[in-house]
């Protein structure tokens, strides 16, 4: 896997639903425009008609192969991602099921791997889920390390402290109520983690895993995390981003790197997308193994 320096592109699509709704309708058009041309004028008359018709129909049947080949490239790759992980993961419980909620394989498969080769002291995670575990399994691991996941959601707390007691990590990673308040960020009010829970952080952050609050909660919902975190972040702190492929996540990275320039961007088309902001350090040209 090839990172990029600059931040991703909108994600291309073959044809999107509406798209092909509409060439499904266009050949139909020319169908029954050739049908009716056929029996008011004659078959060669029609010709044309039939010819857009078909042209049209083919280029549906291309555009879902092409569809279909990613679909299998897709499966293969989450495929490889889980093997990687079940070699790296010395762990005695199955993981919880994968979705598109969570992390997709590739995504783990990388954190994990970001970890080993970063063997960060202090982890901090906004939003807790599949990638606490993950996280602390390394952690484990590595000897040494602990990981903090603030959570909003009770619901999601409770469950992500139940699979760390389920996995025996619960004395390497913590998962904290952190309910959503109004904060002051730049001269203005969002809502965020309640600050005041930012005082269970002792010590420089090492690797910020921004993957919360959830991004329906506000315009730019994770936008306030460096603002409020840069004190708190190591002279050589990694920033995960999750779900970079959306477009309020690519607007907060262009923000922070022209309020914050010390930190490098690379971007890695895996899962819904994933960039790293590193400060001080040169970007390891490898994340999680996969190239």
């Amino acid at each position: 896997m090839r990172p990029d320096r600059s931040l991703p592109k909108s994600p291309r699509t073959v044809l999107k639903a509406d798209e092909r709704n509409a060439v499904i309708a266009a050949a139909i058009f020319f169908m029954i425009l050739y049908g009716l041309g056929w029996w008011g004028i004659g078959p060669v008359a029609t010709v044309p008609a039939l010819a857009v018709a078909v042209g049209l129909l083919a280029a549906l049947q291309l555009a879902g192969v092409r569809r279909l080949r990613a679909a299998v490239n897709e499966h293969l790759q989450q495929t490889q991602s889980l093997l990687f992980l079940q070699k790296q993961l010395n762990n005695a419980q199955p993981l919880p099921a994968f979705d598109s909620a969570t992390l997709f394989p590739d995504a783990a498969a990388s954190l994990a791997g970001l970890i080993r080769t970063r063997k960060p002291q202090l982890v901090l995670e906004l939003g807790s889920g599949l990638s606490t575990l993950i996280a602390a399994y390394c952690l484990r691991d590595m000897g040494n390390g602990r990981l903090i996941s603030l959570e909003h959601d009770p619901l999601y707390s409770a469950i992500s402290r139940d699979n760390l007691h389920r996995h025996g990590l619960q004395c390497i990673a913590e998962v904290v109520d952190a309910p959503l308040a109004d904060v002051p960020v730049n001269q203005e009010l969002r809502r965020w983690y309640d600050t005041r829970i930012l005082n269970v952080i002792a010590g420089e952050v090492d690797l910020l895993i921004v993957d919360g609050p959830p991004h329906n909660v506000q315009p730019l919902a994770r936008y306030p995390a460096l603002p409020l975190l840069i004190d708190r972040l190591a002279a050589d702190a990694v920033i995960l981003v999750d779900d970079a492929n959306r477009a309020d996540e690519q607007e907060m990275v262009r923000r922070w790197q022209t309020e914050f320039p010390g930190f490098r961007l690379t971007y890695f088309p895996i899962g819904e997308g994933t960039i790293l902001l590193e400060r001080g350090r040169a970007v390891e040209s490898k994340v999680g193994g996969l190239t």
